[in-house]
Order: C-alpha cells, then sequence, then structure tokens
C-alpha cells in the first residue's frame, strides 16, 4: 500500500467527500514516510468542507515526522483552535482527538 501513497494523495482533492474519506483513512494506516512528502495536502484536509473528512483527517497528521510536522504546527494550531469549539456537531472522541492533535503540534512547534 505504501507504493500507492502519492495515487491515494492525489484522491485527497476528489470532488467526492466519500473519496476523500477514504483516502485519509488509507493514508492513516500507512507509514508515515511514505506520505511525509505529501504534508501539506494532508494537513489540508483539516479544513475539508466535509466533516467525514476532517474527522478522518484529524489523526494522520500526528503520524508525520518531527520535522515535517514542525514545518506545519503552525497550520495546524490555526486550523485547529477554532474547531476545538467546534461549529460543526462533534463527538466527543473526535473534539478529543482534535485537542490531542493541537496538544502535539504546539508541542513540537516549542520544542518540546
Amino acid at each position: 500500500m505504501a507504493t500507492h501513497a502519492l495515487a491515494i494523495v492525489g484522491k485527497l482533492k476528489d470532488s467526492n467527500e466519500g473519496v476523500r474519506q477514504a483516502a485519509m483513512k488509507a493514508l492513516a494506516k500507512l507509514p508515515a514516510e511514505a506520505f511525509a512528502a505529501d504534508a501539506p495536502a494532508i494537513v489540508g484536509r483539516l479544513e475539508d468542507s466535509n466533516s467525514g473528512v476532517r474527522h478522518a483527517a484529524v489523526k494522520t497528521p500526528a503520524k508525520l515526522p518531527d520535522d515535517a510536522f514542525a514545518d506545519h504546527a503552525e497550520a495546524i494550531v490555526g486550523m485547529l483552535e477554532g474547531e476545538q469549539e467546534s461549529q460543526f456537531s462533534a463527538t466527543d472522541d473526535y473534539k478529543l482527538d482534535v485537542k490531542l492533535l493541537l496538544t502535539e503540534a504546539l508541542r513540537r512547534r516549542r520544542g518540546a
């Protein structure tokens, strides 16, 4: 599956939210090295118009290697700060995942 990471990342821009969600879930199962070069596309799904895609996206960025994650920590913090008090209906598990990712982004941004 890792050999297909580039094709899966390409599906993150599909017009069908089900395809985007499935692509994000597939990426989450891969080793981070397989998709680290595509971090901007993955982080960008945190702002997807579809809540299912955002929910699928919230666990993947934390898997990125420190250097790739650090490059996007500011963007992740900015995206997720508003999401904590989500204007979207969200499950408690999702809100916890968002808070955990935000905490990880802040930790890595500070170099802790």
